[in-house]
């Protein structure tokens, strides 16, 4: 990543959204998720499912991209905003199939053993417990963001972030944030 990087959001963002050539661009998507899923990861569904998934994952990059904002474009490091298109899409799809969501597992180090809960509950039900908790702590969006990632198995602070596009020392800010929040939370549950 360039040492100074300009991200392009907001109005600019906007500009870009709506200059693309969608048609095109929809059908080249739609085509490279449904050969990624099938022959990468090798899912034998049918064709109209591939392509129901392939709208989906389509609508989840674009989400991610322009409303919530958590993939950023940098110009220096991708000029053409279509490759950096196609590469959330692929680092989607990915990260989608890397996700380990049986049991719950320490989010990081630091908080290992800060989570004592019972084995009986399904990762889904605890990711969704303590990100409700984290809402009602009033985490901000990033706080949430980076709490995703985490559940998602990425904890590695230069992946994060990476995935967020966000610097080094910014990232540091929100964990130290977000782990005081697991920290009350961590608290409240054992007091229950």
């Amino acid at each position: 990543m360039a040492e100074n990087a300009t991200y392009i959001k907001g109005e600019e963002l906007l500009k870009v959204f709506k200059n693309l050539p969608w048609d095109d661009l929809f059908i080249r998507m739609e085509a490279y998720i449904v050969y990624s899923l099938r022959y990468k990861y090798g899912n034998e569904d049918g064709n109209e499912q591939l392509k129901t998934k392939a709208h989906e994952i389509i609508n989840e990059v674009i989400d991610l991209i322009f409303v919530t904002g958590s993939r950023n474009w940098c110009k220096e490091d991708c000029p053409d905003f279509t490759d950096f298109l196609f590469g959330v899409v692929k680092s989607h799809i990915n990260n989608s199939f890397n996700k380990k969501p049986k049991k719950f597992e320490p989010l990081d180090d630091k908080l290992e053993g800060q989570l004592n809960i019972q084995d009986t509950i399904s990762a889904d039900e605890l990711r969704k417990t303590i990100f409700d908790e984290l809402k009602t702590l009033n985490a901000d969006d990033e706080e949430l963001m980076v709490f995703e990632c985490m559940a998602d198995g990425i904890t590695k602070p230069d992946k994060i972030s990476q995935e967020l596009g966000v610097d080094s020392t910014y990232l540091n800010n929100i964990l130290r944030r977000l782990y005081r929040k697991i920290s009350k939370i961590k608290n409240k549950i054992s007091d229950k």
